[in-house]
């Protein structure tokens, strides 16, 4: 059975990071503004979104105009810590620890419950 990790949090998919400046796109979808930027170029007009081909207009004021991603900025600088947990590595579904493997009703962090999705 397959496991869904916590730390499976958006990202952008061209960066393939954490959203940094999350910008909608008319076709709804995200990339960091730095990354949207760079793909534009030096079109001026229209361009494809990365993802689905769909033709994008460029608002007036360039990429810093396309609307912000509030939801993916809040998800991204709320990611857990690599650090937060030395010996349980949590997943939904299951806990693996350096000794065993358990399987649980829910997705916990063996040193806090502060950081769950």
């Amino acid at each position: 059975m397959a496991a869904a990790s916590l730390t499976n949090i958006p990202e952008c998919s061209i960066c393939c990071e954490d959203f940094k400046t999350p910008k909608f796109l008319p076709c709804g979808h995200t990339f960091c503004l730095d990354c949207i930027e760079r793909y534009i170029g030096d079109k001026i007009e229209t361009f494809h979104c990365p993802l689905c081909g769909q033709d994008v207009t460029i608002p007036v004021g360039g990429a810093k105009m396309f609307t912000t991603n509030y939801i993916a900025q809040t998800v991204s600088t709320q990611r857990p810590s690599s650090t937060t947990s030395t010996d349980t590595t949590s997943v939904i579904g299951e806990t693996t620890s350096p000794d065993k493997t358990e399987v649980v009703g829910e997705a916990t962090s063996h040193d806090t419950h502060n950081n769950l999705v």
